[in-house]
């Protein structure tokens, strides 16, 4: 009888699935993804003009990249509420998450990328104490000092409780570095203020926007908003489908085959009401 696969199996696993995801959902489209994101913006905001192409393309990778950390640990805290897996399961799928991506950006000579994405890992721990504080009203609003001081404050104190619950995963080298546990913690506070309000996406676009030195209008701020739901939605969607289907080639077969089945569902109906208005005799 086999035993339960050890913490060690699981994380190779897992590392597969987050390759496949930085690979098919990141890398390879790239290119095409910045190119739409650039036309979109151009056509509300002519000022992008002057968007410099190379920049735009590290932010956007390196917010997907911290989008999808946003998503898994989102998916894996729903499987932990719903009792289909146990709190250390989700440390292991937290822990291998960062692990890959610094260790993946690293070994692929994107270390820009990586301190990139560690700008919006901030932005997220940001918006989500100003979520809390804005939905606490015993917070007095005549001190702005509060906020500021909660958002310099956080991270080291939050860290120390990270470090100290996830004792065990430094000591078998599944979270070996201190960095990737201060990212995981600040990702930690975004749970609540993703699922009760739009802070979140509205800081990571304006952060977005900063750092690609761009100043938009309303409308391509609202733009860059969406831009922010749309790549968090498709890591979503993504993990769902391997939840379903067990493997990105099983899942994108699966969505191919539903567009070819309703494809020619549709013509096999359009034949049919071709066919029943042609038997139709002739009014004239």
């Amino acid at each position: 009888m086999k035993g339960k696969p050890t913490p060690e199996t699981i994380a190779k696993q897992l590392a597969q699935l987050y390759e496949d995801y930085y690979q098919h959902e990141i890398f390879n489209i790239k290119a095409e993804l910045e190119l739409m994101v650039y036309s979109e913006i151009l056509k509300v905001d002519p000022s992008a003009i002057t968007l410099d192409m190379g920049i735009l393309d590290r932010e956007l990778t390196a917010l997907n990249i911290e989008l999808f950390g946003l998503a898994w640990l989102d998916y894996n805290y729903e499987l932990c509420e719903e009792g289909k897996q146990d709190s250390s399961q989700s440390d292991v799928a937290l822990c291998t998450e960062i692990m890959f991506a610094k260790s993946y950006l690293q070994k692929t000579k994107r270390s820009d990328t990586w301190s990139a994405a560690g700008f919006y890992n901030r932005t997220i721990l940001e918006a989500g104490i100003a979520q809390k504080t804005s939905m606490d009203w015993s917070i007095p609003r005549d001190i702005p000092s509060y906020y500021e001081r909660g958002v310099n404050s956080f991270p080291e104190e939050s860290q120390k409780l990270f470090l100290r619950g996830f004792r065990e995963h430094f000591d078998n080298k599944l979270l070996s570095d201190k960095e990737c546990a201060s990212r995981v913690a600040n990702r930690l506070q975004s749970v609540p203020s993703w699922r009760d309000g739009i802070m979140i996406p509205q800081k990571l676009s304006s952060s977005f926007a900063q750092r690609i030195g761009f100043s938009p209008n309303t409308e391509a701020l609202l733009l860059l908003q969406r831009l922010t739901v749309g790549l968090y939605r498709n890591a979503r969607n993504y993990i769902n489908a391997l939840n379903d289907y067990g493997s990105w080639e099983l899942a994108r077969k699966s969505a191919h085959d539903l567009r070819t089945a309703l494809l020619e569902a549709g013509r096999e109906l359009l034949e049919k009401q071709n066919r029943s208005d042609m038997s139709k005799p002739s009014s004239v």
